[in-house]
């Protein structure tokens, strides 16, 4: 619903796909298919996909519609639990997570043909690894697997490593494995149709990630992973990384508030800080927290930034902090510049009794006469009245400005109600530095037919209030500004 997702579509819009950037719902559209061979089903030519498995039901569904066109099928698998508490001296070396069969020494295992090759895309204190076959090893050390392609994208860096089957599951329809990585033993370099190909060398990057869970009435806890660096799949790791770790011991009470901050880092120094607060958020609402800021610094038409580091923390609070504006009113019926506007507005927070909150906005000195629109909204509305007044915004010229506006969007505070007085004056932005009550002589100069840099945009004053709440609800009035009091 768009109260849950409007600073995810604000944030991928910066992506515009008229301009050919792949956004996570292009990526899906237009990745390719995984080619034959592929088993007959029901009359249907299926294509052989690769297992991956994923702790938490919720999680592999959710996941379903961005893996399967790129040739993987999440699998809802308790093997891949971080609650066994196995871990390792070194992150790249044994399980992860999750035991191997019993009297199995991960570090003998050898890849040979007809073994396990998995495929870890995060590990750490959870295993999301595919699963696939070796066909053969080379003299000098090449592996060739799977005999179909898995992404068929050419070029490719992602670690390679020995695993293990805990179970096979035939099926007419689609029969899969559920497994595990073991150790990691080089990289798939090259993904082509008819199978992938592997070196020993160790030619693939990862992010540390860090995702702390604290929920009030216990101890925090910490999980630490690796996220392997794919253009197309980091996104969708991070954000689900971050959901497993919440679901991890125990899933948010049915009446909760959920505070998500920390930060992103991605290439070139590029850090994003993350301050959410969330009234009863469903486990899609929280990975569309962090997948569209992952998607749009990856791919965007100035630079796809990799991902270099996560840092999250989620605070679940057993209490539902979220309120409905329910009226508004104003103190007098017209004001002059310099005045300040009286508000009263009646807010119901969730099971308990309504409540009055008078808020002040000055009237700045210098406003010209006219009919000035004041608007009292929640965040969501206070984002769209943004971007939609601010069009410049949406067209960022560099990367560094792309990062810039997303902060922005990022900076908005959930828990808080707005008043925006909107001036009938435009003012005017060249590229995105914003010229406001500029005289018409030198207005001209920059609105031409022949300048399409200078933009129009919606000045307005405004101010923000804290309310510790997660509030939703608007009011409109109209009021006149005059210098003078009109007869």
């Amino acid at each position: 619903p768009p109260q849950r997702t409007y600073r995810a579509r604000a944030i991928l819009d910066l992506a515009n796909p008229a301009r050919s950037t792949p956004t996570h719902d292009t990526i899906a559209r237009h990745a390719p298919t995984p080619p034959v061979p592929a088993i007959f089903s029901a009359g249907q030519l299926m294509p052989l996909m690769l297992p991956i498995a994923i702790d938490s039901p919720q999680i592999a569904r959710l996941l379903l519609p961005a893996f399967a066109p790129l040739g993987l099928m999440p699998i809802s698998s308790p093997s891949t639990s971080s609650a066994t508490g196995y871990t390792h001296a070194t992150p790249h070396t044994g399980p992860a997570v999750g035991l191997p069969p019993p009297g199995i020494d991960p570090n003998a295992i050898k890849l040979e043909p007809g073994s396990v090759l998995s495929v870890p895309l995060a590990f750490g204190d959870l295993d999301m690894s595919a699963t696939g076959t070796v066909t053969e090893v080379l003299p000098d050390g090449r592996v060739l697997a799977f005999g179909h392609g898995m992404f068929s994208q050419g070029a490719l860096a992602v670690p390679m490593a020995t695993g293990f089957v805990h179970m096979v599951i035939p099926s007419i329809a689609s029969s899969f494995k559920l497994g595990g990585y073991a150790a990691i033993q080089g990289t798939l370099v090259r993904d082509e149709n008819t199978a992938v190909v592997g070196t020993p060398d160790t030619l693939y990057t990862t992010a540390p990630a860090k995702v702390t869970v604290h929920f009030t009435d216990q101890e925090p806890i910490t999980y630490n992973y690796e996220i392997v660096h794919h253009k197309r799949l980091t996104p969708f790791i991070a954000s689900a990384l971050v959901l497993q770790s919440v679901l991890a011991k125990t899933a948010p009470p049915l009446e909760s508030t959920v505070r998500l901050s920390g930060t992103l880092e991605f290439d070139g120094n590029r850090r994003l800080t993350l301050d959410t607060l969330l009234a009863n958020p469903s486990p899609r609402d929280l990975m569309v927290q962090v997948l569209p800021i992952a998607t749009v610094m990856t791919s965007n038409p100035h630079r796809s930034m990799a991902l270099q580091s996560l840092d999250l923390t989620v605070e679940i609070e057993p209490v539902l902090r979220a309120a409905t504006l329910l009226n508004a009113r104003i103190d007098r019926p017209q004001y002059t510049p310099g005045d300040t506007i009286g508000i009263t507005i009646d807010v119901q927070t969730y099971s308990k009794p309504i409540t009055q909150h008078h808020l002040k906005l000055p009237i700045p000195s210098g406003l010209t006469d006219g009919d000035y629109e004041l608007i009292i909204c929640d965040t969501p509305t206070y984002a769209q009245l943004m971007l939609d007044g601010r069009p410049h915004l949406k067209n960022p010229s560099s990367a560094d400005d792309l990062a810039k506006t997303v902060q922005m969007l990022l900076d908005i505070p959930d828990d808080a109600v707005f008043a925006v007085l909107q001036s009938p004056e435009p003012g005017l932005a060249v590229s995105h530095q914003e010229l406001p009550h500029l005289p018409s002589s030198k207005r001209a100069i920059f609105d031409t037919p022949t300048n399409t840099t200078a933009t129009p945009y919606t000045q307005w004053v405004q101010k923000t209030f804290p309310m510790g709440l997660v509030v939703q609800g608007k009011a409109r009035f109209t009021i006149p500004i005059h210098k003078t009091t009109p007869p």
